[in-house]
């Protein structure tokens, strides 16, 4: 009798085994969608960066006075065209786009000025003013604000969610 008391008492009841199941899929869930939350906010980060890093070599290649058109080069400009796409271009006479850019259509772009300018060898702006550049992610209510001085010096911030 002995026997089959521990015969009996060896293993797990199938009620034990879907608790313990269950346990393991409600953390995994949790543990997917923290993972998804993180995987965007770094995308927005790196779109965001993406776009500084444009706005950045747009200053540069102002201060650096290099030009490919044969006019008298006014500056390198940053041109935002709708909520999803940006240009680079070089300003002389006339405009010459470089190069253009997309984001995500889960992205979009709020801006103070369609253009920010970069004067030729100092790189402050045109405009004298200072901007400010919001990138949002509409999926998750998420922005990042990129800020360009007067003086040509950009900003990058971090990822807020209140006032977005």
């Amino acid at each position: 009798m002995d026997k089959n008391k521990i015969m009996n008492k060896s293993g797990f009841s199938l009620v034990e085994i879907l608790i313990v199941v269950t346990i393991i899929i409600i953390f995994s869930g949790l543990t997917l969608a923290s993972y998804n939350h993180y995987n965007q906010k770094k995308e927005l980060e790196a779109t965001a960066q993406k776009i500084s890093d444009i706005l950045e070599l747009a200053k540069k290649k102002a201060i650096t006075g290099g030009q490919t058109c044969s006019d008298i080069l006014r500056g390198y400009q940053v041109k935002f065209l709708d909520a999803t796409s940006y240009e680079l271009d070089e300003v002389c006479t006339n405009e010459y786009s470089m190069q253009r850019f997309a984001i995500n259509s889960y992205y979009s772009l709020t801006y103070s000025h369609s253009a920010i300018m970069f004067e030729r060898l100092t790189g402050w702006l045109i405009n004298d003013v200072d901007v400010t550049i919001k990138v949002k992610n509409s999926q998750t209510n998420q922005c990042v604000d990129i800020s360009v001085s007067k003086y040509g010096q950009v900003n990058l911030g971090s990822v807020y969610t209140s006032g977005c």
